[in-house]
């Protein structure tokens, strides 16, 4: 069961990408049960890629095998875009290799979440993801202060 008591980090938007449309509606249901409430999806890779440069979104869960653009390259792409504002990034796939899980952190991911999961280890590894992405974020903002930018 879904713990709907704790407040979830404040975020502005959340992209779902997965070319699995009932995998999609899974995780977000997932989502706004925790109180996520700006949920936007992609069903590929390329979307994935655009709707993240439009959007900018505090957090993206993708897939990794997908049409068009496979997960691995739209994670290097989007950070890679320094006009992107630091998402936190979680690949949940069924690519259960560890080879696949050292490649999803290579290219940036915060978190590798292998299907299938219970709702309760995806939204405890999304909580972890997000604490450790907010202290990035802190520790950047912190060096930028100390530098006078």
């Amino acid at each position: 069961m879904v713990d709907t008591s704790r407040k979830p980090p404040r975020l502005e938007r959340v992209l779902l990408v997965d070319d699995d449309p009932d995998i999609r509606r899974f995780i977000e249901s997932i989502f706004r049960a925790n109180g996520f409430e700006d949920i936007a999806s992609a069903d590929d890779g390329e979307e994935g890629l655009q709707l993240a440069s439009d959007l900018l979104p505090d957090l993206i869960a993708t897939n990794v095998m997908m049409p068009k653009l496979h997960g691995f390259e739209m994670v290097r792409l989007i950070r890679e875009d320094v006009g992107l504002t630091e998402p936190c990034i979680i690949f949940v796939t069924a690519k259960a290799l560890p080879s696949d899980r050292a490649l999803g952190l290579e290219v940036g991911a915060d978190e590798y979440i292998i299907k299938p999961f219970t709702p309760a280890d995806l939204s405890r590894k999304v909580d972890a993801a997000l604490a450790r992405t907010a202290a990035r974020r802190e520790g950047l903002a912190a060096r930028r202060r100390e530098a006078g930018r």
